[in-house]
């Protein structure tokens, strides 16, 4: 009987360590190093989870659904004595869709919840909404006059927005043909600001690297490939960016110089591609590291921090602000790549996470916006746009609060009914094996 037990215990615990394996709980028994896991655990139990069946599945999948709470507030002053104006461009955060597919939501669903200002205390103020820019961007525009005696100016906003986690399983045989002559095309395949689509050198390198290349897919992901080999390029945070050629000599740079360079190695092979640019979701601060947040459960907050003083010191710096790129493929749309996220481990390859939140695309923010920039910007996002006479005289606080509303999972329904088989296949042969033993004991019992 002794027997029985000790192999009784040994069959159930190799029983649970199998199901715990391929179970869609797997990492909560079993330890994944993986940053992001296919099928999210711990936090699962605390969260709606949804049948991966029921989501839209041709050309993508799902893999999670986050909705935040973001709460953005700036506190501006002038410390000049002189009364003077003053101009700030504020970027609205929007929906973003990436699949080309019919009936698809966005894969980043903003909803305004809150957006107001003290502009009308201030003389002379004007404002503009602008809702579209080259780039389909949004903007508020605000022009007030002040100096170091008027009040602090305030804008603040709040955004629910839920952020879906996508993954592309791309078909090089449904890719249809560009059009040259679509703005589409024509716009996003040039060069443009920090963009050196006609660096010799650069186009040396995309050809070497696109060498036996026949497909837009496999060009994209050599292209990837070598952006994210650390024997190519070295991360390293930047006080000022870099274009892609000056990014391609000195090959250290940050997120902003790993996306222009990747947009431009892309453009030179005729593959429309973009920079985008907006906030991520990180855990940790700026000084000891930022790390990716795993399976975000609700209640769950982060807050972020930007404060800039005279003579353009900053004191305070914790805001995860990010770039990264999306090139495009005709039949599918905007596909995202995070060359730095991939860098730093994991594939990010024609994939977007729900931590990603997009504030602007495009590269040259000097079109397309009313009233107009009185120069160009290469990036635009979480801060906002800000034109004076004497920006040594400028100072803010920009504060920003997000929290989890809900947290949404989808598992795999194909891969529950196997776990079901597997364990039921597990216990008919615990039973058979116990059925034998008791035979085999009581036949030893009778000979004796």
């Amino acid at each position: 009987m002794k027997i029985q037990k000790k192999q009784f215990i040994k069959i159930t615990r190799l029983i649970l360590i199998i199901t715990a394996f391929f179970s869609p709980f797997g990492s909560y028994f079993i330890k994944n190093q993986n940053t992001y896991l296919i099928h999210p655990s711990l936090e699962i139990f605390s969260s709606e989870i949804s049948d991966m069946s029921s989501a839209p599945s041709i050309g993508y999948s799902y893999r999670t659904n986050i909705t935040y709470n973001l709460q953005y507030n700036w506190t501006f002053w002038y410390g000049s004595m002189a009364t003077e104006n003053v101009e700030m461009w504020f970027p609205l955060i929007q929906n973003h869709t990436h699949p080309q597919m019919s009936g698809v939501g966005p894969q980043q669903e903003s909803n305004l919840l809150l957006n107001v200002s003290n502009y009308e205390d201030f003389s002379l103020p004007d404002y503009n909404f602008d809702p579209e820019d080259d780039y389909n961007n949004s903007y508020e525009y605000f022009g007030i006059n002040l100096n170091q005696y008027s009040q602090d100016f305030s804008y603040n906003s709040s955004y629910d927005i839920t952020l879906r986690e996508l993954v592309w399983d791309v078909d090089s045989n449904n890719i249809g043909e560009y059009d040259p002559i679509d703005p589409l095309f024509v716009n996003n395949t040039g060069p443009e600001d920090y963009l050196n689509t006609l660096d010799p050198d650069l186009i040396d390198l995309s050809n070497e690297i696109c060498l036996g290349k026949s497909t837009v897919l496999a060009k994209a992901r050599a292209v990837y490939d070598w952006m994210i080999d650390d024997n190519n390029l070295v991360y390293d945070i930047q006080n000022v960016e870099q274009s892609a050629s000056d990014f391609y000599i000195s090959r250290v740079g940050d997120c902003s110089e790993f996306s222009n360079l990747m947009v431009t190695l892309l453009r030179i092979q005729d593959i429309p591609a973009r920079k985008v640019v907006g906030l991520t979701i990180l855990d940790g601060n700026l000084e000891d590291g930022f790390k990716p947040i795993k399976n975000p459960i609700k209640g769950q907050s982060w807050y972020y921090v930007e404060k800039f003083r005279y003579n353009q010191e900053i004191i305070e710096l914790n805001i995860p602000g990010h770039a990264w790129i999306e090139y495009y493929i005709p039949g599918y749309g905007w596909i995202p790549c995070d060359p730095t996220w991939g860098y730093g481990g994991g594939d990010y390859f024609n994939r977007i996470d729900a931590s990603h939140i997009t504030w602007n695309v495009g590269q040259n923010f000097g079109g397309g916006i009313d009233p107009q920039l009185p120069g160009t910007a290469t990036e635009m996002s979480i801060v906002p746009s800000l034109w004076c006479n004497q920006i040594d005289q400028v100072a803010f606080d920009l504060e920003i609060r997000v929290k989890v509303l809900n947290s949404e999972y989808y598992y795999n329904s194909t891969l529950w009914i196997l776990v079901a088989v597997l364990i039921i296949v597990s216990i008919v042969s615990l039973i058979i094996y116990v059925t034998i033993r008791s035979r085999q004991k009581k036949q030893l019992e009778t000979a004796y």
